[in-house]
C-alpha cells in the first residue's frame, strides 16, 4: 500500500509528542488524508499549524466502552473537512459504538467531562455498590455480578428510544418502599447531584488546567528567547483583566444578609491579615533576604513611580475613610474601588431586606442577571490562558531573567511563606470546618493558576463565587463574604508588604526596632484595606507606610526599589 492510499490518519500520542508525530507524516499524506485526533488537549488549531495549515483536522473523544463496541464518540472537524469525509469519519467510530457531531470544539472539553471520562464513574458507583452488597452479607463475587447486571439492564432501558431517566426512575421507586427510602439518602441535601456536578466540572477544568500550564511555559520561553516580541503580548492580559474586572464588579450588588455573619467575617478577616503579616515578619527577621546588599537609595531613579508617592503624601486615615464614600451610586461602579461598591451593596441589600414580600420581582430579575453575568464570565475565562501567556512573556522579555537573579531569595522566601500559612493557618481552618484543603485546592485550581499568572485575584471573583455556590455554600453567604473578603482579607498581600519593607530596610541598611516593626503591622491593618481593584494602589499604600517611618528619609527611592519586586506577574 502506498503512501496516496492512506484516507484517514489516526493520531493517539501522548499530547507532548502531537506536533512530532504529525511532523513525521510524509507531505503526500498531509495533502489528501484526514487527521483524526483522540489526544485529550490538542486542539484544531495547533494540529493544522503543525500540518502547515493544508490537512483537515478531526478531534475525537470516544471512550473505554469501545472496546466491547458499546463506545460514545464525540466529534469536531474544522472546515477543510468535506460531508463525504465527514461521513467516512463517523462510519469508523459507528463500528464501535455511536458517535455524534460537535458544533463547537470547546464542546470537545464537556464530552470529555462526561462520556470520556463517565465510565470510570459507572465503574466507581459499582464498585461502592458492590462493596455494600458485601457489608450485608452477600459473598464479593455476587456481589459484583448483581452490581454488573444491574448496570447493564439499567443501561439497556436508557438507551431505548425517547427514554426518559426519571419517568424510569420513578417507576422502580414505589412510595414508601426500599427503593424510596434509598433514593431519600441520595436526594438528601441535593448532595448526590451536586457531588455528580463537581466531579464532571472537575473533568471539564482540567484541560482549563492543562492550557493555563502551557501558557506559563510558553510564555516564559517566548519572553527569554524573543524579548523584543514578548515586549508587546502585555494587551493580551490587560484586556483579559478589564474584561473580568467589569464581569466581577456586575456581579457584586446583590448581599443582603449581612448582620452577624458581617462582623464574624470581619473579624475572621482581621485575624487572618493579622497572622499574615507577623508570620511574613517573622520570616524576615529570620531569614533577612535584604542583607548584605548595601543598596545606596541615593542612586536610584524614582521617576517611573513618582506620580503613586505624590498621591500617598496625601493620603491620611480621614481620606482613606471618606474615600469608601462614593459621590454618586454610579460613580462607585465606575471608578472600579472594591469597597464603596462594597458599601452600596450592603446598604441596598439592607434596603431590599426591609421591603420584605414587595422586594422579591427585583431579586428574581437580580438572580437572572447574574446567571447572564456568570455566562459571560464562561466566555472570558476560555481566554485566560492567552492571558497568563501574556503576562508572562511580557515580563520576561521587557526585564530578561538575569534582572530577576537577585531578587530570587526574596521571591522564594515569600513563596515558602505563602504555603507554609496555607498548611498552617488555612488548614486549621479548614480542619475546623471540615474541608479538605487539598480538595478545596484541586476544586478551584484553575482559578489558583489565573491569579497565580495574572498576578490579580480580581481576576478569579466572579468564577470563584460561581464554583462555591455550585459547591453547597448558600448564595447570601458567597454574595457578602467574597466581595468583601477581597478589600478585607488580602492576606498574600499583606505579608508582601511586611515583607518588602524589611527587605528594602535590609537590603538598605536601615535598622528597625522591633517596636517599630509592629508599629508596621498597626499600619498595615488599616492602609491595606481596599486596594484592590485600584490601579498602582499597592505602591501607594507602601508609600504612604513609609511616610509614616522617619529612618526612610525618602519614601520614592525605597519604594523604587520595593517596585523591582513586583516584576513579576505572580507577586500581589
Amino acid at each position: 500500500m502506498s503512501e496516496s492510499d492512506f484516507d484517514v490518519v489516526v493520531l493517539a500520542v501522548k499530547p507532548a509528542m502531537a506536533r512530532e508525530a504529525i511532523g513525521s507524516l510524509p507531505g503526500t499524506v498531509l495533502s489528501r488524508a484526514v487527521l483524526v485526533s483522540v489526544m485529550a488537549g490538542v486542539g484544531c488549531s495547533e494540529m493544522s499549524d503543525a500540518a502547515g495549515n493544508c490537512a483537515p483536522v478531526v478531534r475525537a473523544m470516544p471512550n473505554t466502552a469501545v472496546m466491547v463496541n458499546q463506545g460514545c464518540t464525540g466529534l469536531f472537524s474544522t472546515t477543510l473537512v468535506d460531508p463525504a469525509k465527514r461521513g467516512q469519519i463517523q462510519k469508523l467510530f459507528e463500528a464501535v459504538g455511536i458517535a455524534v457531531w460537535l458544533e463547537r470544539e470547546a464542546q470537545v472539553d464537556a464530552v470529555t467531562a462526561i462520556s470520556g471520562s463517565g465510565p470510570a464513574y459507572y465503574h466507581l458507583f459499582s464498585e461502592a455498590l458492590a462493596n455494600a452488597g458485601v457489608e450485608l452479607g452477600l459473598p464479593i463475587e455476587l456481589a459484583r455480578q448483581l452490581a454488573a447486571q444491574t448496570a447493564l439492564g439499567a443501561a439497556t432501558l436508557q438507551c431505548q428510544p425517547q427514554a426518559d431517566f426519571a419517568a424510569l426512575r420513578e417507576a422502580v421507586t414505589s412510595p414508601n418502599g426500599t427503593t424510596a427510602a434509598a433514593i431519600a439518602k441520595f436526594e438528601e441535601n441535593d448532595q448526590l447531584r451536586r457531588l455528580v456536578m463537581l466531579a464532571a466540572q472537575a473533568a471539564h477544568a482540567r484541560n482549563m488546567a492543562i492550557q493555563m500550564l502551557v501558557a506559563l511555559v510558553a510564555g516564559s520561553a517566548v519572553g527569554a528567547l524573543l524579548p523584543q516580541f514578548a515586549s508587546d503580548l502585555s494587551p493580551l492580559s490587560a484586556a483579559f483583566m478589564k474584561l473580568i474586572k467589569a464581569l466581577g464588579i456586575a456581579n457584586i450588588g446583590k448581599g443582603a444578609n449581612v448582620g452577624r455573619l458581617g462582623l464574624r467575617a470581619i473579624i475572621y478577616f482581621e485575624v487572618l491579615t493579622t497572622l499574615a503579616m507577623a508570620m511574613g515578619l517573622l520570616v524576615s527577621r529570620l531569614f533577612e533576604p535584604g542583607a548584605g546588599m548595601n543598596i545606596d537609595y541615593h542612586t536610584l531613579n524614582t521617576n517611573a513611580i513618582s506620580s503613586f508617592v505624590a498621591t500617598a503624601e496625601h493620603r491620611t486615615t480621614v481620606s482613606w475613610l471618606l474615600s469608601i464614600i462614593p459621590d454618586t451610586f454610579l460613580s462607585a461602579f465606575i471608578n472600579g474601588n472594591l469597597l464603596p461598591i462594597l458599601l452600596m451593596a450592603v446598604m441596598f441589600g439592607m434596603a431590599l431586606l426591609k421591603m420584605g414580600a414587595r422586594a422579591s420581582s427585583l431579586v428574581d430579575m437580580m438572580e437572572k442577571m447574574s446567571e447572564a453575568v456568570f455566562g459571560m464570565v464562561g466566555m472570558v475565562m476560555k481566554f485566560a490562558p492567552l492571558a497568563v501567556f501574556g503576562a508572562i512573556g511580557y515580563t520576561i522579555g521587557n526585564y530578561g531573567l538575569a534582572s530577576m537573579v537577585p531578587l530570587l531569595k526574596f521571591l522564594v522566601l515569600f513563596y515558602a511563606c505563602c504555603v507554609v500559612f496555607i498548611a498552617l493557618v488555612l488548614g486549621s481552618v479548614c480542619l475546623y470546618t471540615r474541608v479538605s484543603l487539598c480538595r478545596l485546592i484541586m476544586y478551584l485550581r484553575v482559578e489558583i493558576l489565573l491569579a497565580f499568572g495574572t498576578a490579580s485575584s480580581e481576576a478569579v471573583l466572579p468564577n470563584i463565587m460561581k464554583k462555591l455556590v455550585e459547591g453547597g455554600v448558600k448564595k447570601h453567604v458567597v454574595g457578602f463574604v467574597i466581595p468583601a473578603g477581597f478589600s478585607f482579607n488580602l492576606d498574600g498581600s499583606s505579608m508582601y508588604f511586611v515583607m518588602a519593607i524589611m527587605f528594602v530596610a535590609q537590603a538598605c541598611n536601615v535598622p528597625l526596632t522591633l517596636s517599630q516593626e509592629l508599629s508596621m503591622i498597626l499600619v498595615f491593618m488599616l492602609t491595606s484595606k481596599g486596594i484592590a481593584g485600584v490601579a498602582g494602589a499597592g505602591f501607594v499604600t507602601l508609600a504612604a507606610t513609609l511616610q509614616m517611618f522617619p529612618k526612610f528619609r525618602s519614601p520614592a527611592s525605597y519604594c523604587c526599589w520595593v517596585s523591582i519586586v513586583s516584576w513579576t506577574p505572580c507577586v500581589p
